[in-house]
């Protein structure tokens, strides 16, 4: 016996014929070049492209390493100084952030000096070296640049206009550039034991110091003396420990990774994707707690931004492996770009509560004013640094 069953009520379900005219096309891109520059490998340029990051052997560049090395030296020194002799290096500023020129702290957390260009904010001690590495990395900045252009099979010197000027530190009395060198001195402890020796509870535990975001400029070269940096590595869904082996080149001495910056990620039209880092400092032995230097995670971060008066044209910009653009630009200012990126991100370097008022007021729907590249939330980060 067959069982048959009455169907469903209404009327049957409209059939829709499909529009007229052929499907729409979809863009699949190329893979990108392999450029002319050692440094970039093709699997820096994946990792760099596809992730955001990437590592490289900073011994190689001789200059690079020996200024690095000599900043380290002098900044320890600066940070080693009483309170009161740092403070006089606070930008004064009132339309600026403090971390975005100048001596700064975030309690329980960091030390950091700004420089933007030579004067008030620059302490003497480390003007020449600083002026020397802020030189080097132009020139990294530039051959990297250069290739990625290559990986893209841009016109040659397509982005000098944006980066250009700015790989020079400005001089005293000049106007500041966008572009800045920072020093770093992350505390592993809580600022209430500073020079004591260690809580139980703190012995085998790392401190997050930086929370989770993404740089705002073109390109970031962070330079660590001991490990603490981590970045996002979206292929194995987790935080990797970037300055330690084996993703690391040296196990001991300096070590340098590059950081794509959501201002080149729009120049690139998604070609080149923002890194997200973060940085945990690992723990603090028992036997550590009589080196005073061993107390802090010192590093230097160039962070290079664009030009504010150069001019972007996104057609200039614009081959085969970028497609076109989804967003072009055309006779825009590259600071107003910089400026939009920045208003919707919050400033990691500033202090606790700040930072909380400033996600807050993001949250809410108000743009923020900031100058600087971090975010903290796991699919869309939204701060500065």
């Amino acid at each position: 016996m067959t069982t048959t069953y009455a169907p469903p009520p209404g009327p049957p379900p409209t059939r829709y014929n499909p529009p007229l005219g052929p499907a729409p096309s979809v863009y699949y891109p190329p893979p990108l070049k392999v450029p002319e520059f050692h440094l970039l490998t093709p699997q820096n340029i994946h990792s760099l492209s596809t992730q955001g990051f990437t590592t490289f052997p900073i011994q190689e560049r001789v200059e690079l390493y020996r200024a690095a090395t000599s900043l380290f030296d002098l900044s320890k020194q600066f940070f080693s100084q009483p309170q009161p002799d740092k403070e006089r290096f606070i930008n004064r500023d009132a339309n600026m952030q403090g971390s975005e020129e100048g001596w700064s702290r975030v309690a329980g957390e960091k030390e950091l000096l700004t420089l933007r260009r030579s004067g008030a904010t620059c302490p003497d001690l480390l003007e020449h070296s600083a002026r020397s590495l802020w030189l080097e990395c132009g020139q990294l900045m530039t051959d990297v640049i250069r290739g990625i252009e290559q990986s893209l099979d841009l016109i040659p010197h397509s982005l000098d206009s944006v980066f250009i000027p700015e790989c020079t530190m400005p001089l005293a009395g000049e106007n500041r550039f966008e572009t800045l060198l920072r020093m770093f001195r992350y505390e592993r402890r809580s600022e209430s034991i500073d020079n004591t020796e260690p809580r139980q509870e703190e012995i085998g535990k790392g401190r997050l110091v930086a929370e989770p975001h993404r740089d705002l400029g073109l390109l970031s070269l962070v330079i660590g003396s001991s490990p603490g940096l981590e970045v996002w590595d979206t292929t194995v869904g987790h935080w990797i420990p970037i300055e330690q082996p084996p993703y690391a080149y040296s196990s001991s001495g300096l070590t340098a990774t590059l950081l794509v910056g959501e201002t080149l990620t729009y120049l690139t039209n998604g070609r080149y994707l923002p890194g997200r880092h973060r940085v945990f400092v690992p723990s603090l032995s028992s036997t550590q707690s009589t080196d005073d230097h061993q107390q802090y995670r010192y590093s230097l971060v160039f962070a290079l931004r664009p030009h504010s008066s150069a001019i972007i044209s996104t057609g200039v910009l614009t081959s085969p492996i970028t497609g076109p653009f989804r967003h072009p630009l055309e006779g825009v200012k590259a600071g107003d770009l910089f400026s939009k990126i920045a208003r919707s991100h919050w400033n990691i370097n500033t202090g606790k509560r700040e930072r909380e008022a400033q996600r807050m007021r993001l949250q809410n729907g108000s743009p923020l004013i900031v100058t600087g590249q971090s975010t903290s939330n796991q699919e869309s980060d939204h701060s500065t640094k």
